[in-house]
């Protein structure tokens, strides 16, 4: 089972936990890892915390609220160019699930994510490693993501950024606090 998957059902289960009386505490049971995640793991859930940075981080450069981040500069003192906003984009599912799998090289760089990007099991754009050279390609940032992350990032975008106005639902998700305050803007 997906490592990122368990470290989320350990912290589901000790934050259940944790908001029962002490007795029920004590007799609570250890989560069973082989078991299959509770649903509330995937979808939604799950593509906030890749967008956020716990994961993938997609908000250092789209913005916490899709509409594009900030320009900055890294530890090694590189200028990074702010990531496209995401209410703005037009690609279908398929089409963001391969952008942030194999990443893309132009004027604001979209990492790679996805490890076995790039090799003869895992093309992208029908290529490999044997077909674009490394300079060619943008390469992994930091720990990479597992396709059912990937794919729940997505929907994500898709539910609360690409064509929308971000709602204040999605705020209080996104933040996971009913009283963020983050999202007064929106009340």
């Amino acid at each position: 089972m997906i490592v990122r998957v368990r470290t989320l059902i350990a912290a589901a289960a000790f934050a259940a936990a944790a908001s029962l009386p002490f007795g029920a505490f004590v007799a609570a049971q250890e989560p069973d890892f082989d078991a299959p995640p509770p649903p509330q793991l995937f979808g939604i859930d799950l593509g906030i915390s890749v967008y956020r940075p716990e994961l993938g981080n997609c908000q250092l450069c789209h913005g916490w609220n899709g509409l594009g981040g900030n320009a900055f500069e890294d530890n090694a003192g590189r200028q990074w160019d702010p990531g496209p906003s995401l209410v703005d984009s037009k690609m279908t599912a398929e089409e963001m699930i391969e952008m942030i799998s194999c990443g893309k090289l132009g004027h604001s760089i979209m990492p790679q994510y996805l490890e076995d990007a790039w090799k003869p099991e895992r093309p992208c754009w029908g290529k490999t490693t044997a077909d674009v050279p490394d300079t060619e390609r943008a390469g992994l940032w930091g720990a990479p993501l597992y396709p059912d992350e990937i794919e729940a990032v997505v929907l994500w975008i898709q539910t609360a950024y690409q064509g929308k106005v971000f709602s204040l639902e999605h705020c209080l998700l996104y933040f996971g606090a009913p009283d963020a305050l983050g999202c007064n803007y929106l009340r």
